[in-house]
């Protein structure tokens, strides 16, 4: 058997180094946040995001001088979102965005603040206990940003793996169009929720997590690059001209009750097991539920969204098709039908080129209802 070296050093890494840092987070179960209302954030976020990013621009502005725009965006994201392991600098698994919401009072969540994460543990899917690499660690709560529920570890999806997709963005941009650069961070990062973050360690798949990092991706391009870019170079320095609102990069694809995951075959076993003894399936069918999920499809929905997803960026719409072709069945009329219908900007060839070794468990698999036969 030949031995993946590069693989088994990333674990080695990630036990001596990384898993000693993050062994207070990792997954979360949002179906246990189903019928429980919790209080919207998005003031308190806005705030805390706007004022690190501005504190971000002191130190960039201090250290480089007059960087370029993108010099300013990426010392942003590594400020916010990357932590240094010892040895290297990569996006960081548990930012301080994460540890202030999941520790902050003011923070609405489930469980609520100071309630048991033993029993959250013991009645989650992820049931009796989540273990990293056999190393117990616990469930992220969940809490609300503009009607959108989701776990505290989408925070560093969104800071910690937007800095990875954006710093791969940024070295793509030499060798390929800016869409099709976007496509290969996600093709790193459908890579990375495949090993040691996803199913090499929990043995879970979270397109949420994906999501999450695509729109930290976004939110880094939007510094320089939208119609009215949110850096201004005023003299020597960079001012954030426009204020970041966290709630233009949430979506229900956040949500792993919406956005469902996948799994290995072992841990699929033990989530049907679950589902069926804490009736999930059941608990889907409330009315409380019902109106829960049509908020999603009516606020953030398009024609060509389906009950459980919103195919409201790239990232997502790359997915939902890898899952349902392959590099031998879908020909080029087939793809451009796709493409024009959800806005796909991307040639068939650059396709092809994503689509080629991509490794993906279709969601379509672990629907509640399938789950529960």
């Amino acid at each position: 058997m030949k031995m993946d070296v590069k693989g088994f050093l990333n674990k080695i890494f990630f036990l001596l180094i990384v898993l000693p840092l993050h062994l207070n987070a990792g997954e979360v179960d949002n179906y246990y946040a189903w019928n429980h209302h919790i209080e919207d954030s998005s003031f308190e976020f806005n705030i805390y995001i706007n004022d690190a990013i501005n504190d971000a621009l002191d130190s960039v502005n201090k250290k480089w001088g007059t960087p370029s725009c993108e010099e300013a965006a990426m010392g942003i994201m590594k400020k916010l979102g990357s932590t240094n392991y010892l040895i290297k600098r990569v996006g960081s698994l548990n930012t301080k965005l994460e540890k202030w919401a999941q520790d902050n009072p003011q923070i609405d969540k489930i469980p609520r603040q100071g309630e048991s994460l033993k029993e959250y543990a013991a009645k989650s899917i992820y049931a009796p206990e989540l273990k990293i690499f056999g190393v117990p660690t616990k469930l992220d709560v969940t809490l609300n940003v503009n009607g959108v529920y989701f776990g505290t570890d989408k925070l560093s999806h969104f800071l910690g793996s937007g800095f990875e997709y954006y710093r791969k963005y940024l070295r793509y941009l030499d060798d390929y169009s800016p869409v099709m650069a976007e496509a290969l961070a996600v093709k790193w990062g459908v890579k990375m929720e495949n090993g040691i973050i996803g199913l090499q360690a929990v043995g879970v798949f979270s397109y949420a997590d994906l999501e999450a990092n695509f729109q930290g991706l976004e939110m880094a391009e939007d510094f320089c690059r939208a119609d009215e870019p949110k850096l201004k170079l005023i003299g020597k320095n960079w001012i954030l001209a426009q204020k970041i609102d966290f709630r233009d990069y949430v979506n229900p694809n956040w949500d792993e009750s919406f956005y469902r995951s996948t799994y290995t075959q072992k841990r699929l076993e033990s989530v049907k097991e679950n589902v069926k003894q804490f009736g999930i399936y059941q608990r889907s069918q409330s009315e409380w539920v019902a109106a829960f999920l049509e908020r999603y499809k009516n606020n953030y929905s398009d024609d060509f969204a389906t009950k459980h997803f919103v195919d409201s960026s790239l990232s997502a719409k790359l997915l939902y098709l890898a899952q349902h072709t392959t590099l031998e069945s879908l020909g080029e009329k087939e793809y451009y039908e796709y493409a024009n219908a959800v806005s796909l900007d991307l040639s068939y060839e650059e396709y092809l080129e994503f689509l080629d070794g991509l490794e993906l468990m279709p969601q379509d698999a672990v629907t509640l209802e399938k789950l529960n036969e």
